[in-house]
């Protein structure tokens, strides 16, 4: 027996942080540690995640991963202009079949590029990012 697990992809749906409480989900703290107990992010506490962040190895690890990733879909901007790119698909398949309302999917498109903005705000803000951000600019 290795000893060894493996993560699965799982609630790919509620990667945005719920978008109903998007101005609370986009504060989602980077090291999973304020949230522990709050209604909505998964209530007590996550052993899992404080062995993982007890070990400096896998901090620095984590800590690595989550500057490129930040990098990569917020700094650059790729995350909204994907969102942008798939509205305009979105618009445009709907003005030809009328295949969602109209207004609904404006204000669907709309929280989502506000959550991303709101995300990458709060990220900018931490300690982590912030010298990335500001590297950015």
């Amino acid at each position: 027996m290795s000893e060894r697990f493996t993560l699965l992809m799982w609630d790919a749906n509620e990667s945005l942080g719920k978008l109903a409480g998007a101005s609370r989900a986009a504060q989602y703290d980077i090291y999973n540690v304020s949230q522990q107990g709050r209604p909505g992010f998964g209530g007590g506490s996550n052993i899992l995640v404080k062995r993982f962040m007890a070990s400096d190895k896998f901090k620095a690890l984590y800590e690595a991963k989550l500057q490129q990733v930040y990098q990569q879909a917020f700094a650059s901007g790729a995350m909204t202009a994907l969102v942008e790119q798939y509205a305009a698909l979105v618009r445009q398949a709907n003005q030809e079949r009328g295949l969602v309302v109209w207004e609904d999917y404006e204000r669907a498109a709309a929280n989502v590029l506000d959550f991303i903005e709101r995300r990458s705000a709060y990220l900018a803000s931490t300690s982590l990012l912030g010298e990335l951000a500001s590297s950015t600019e």
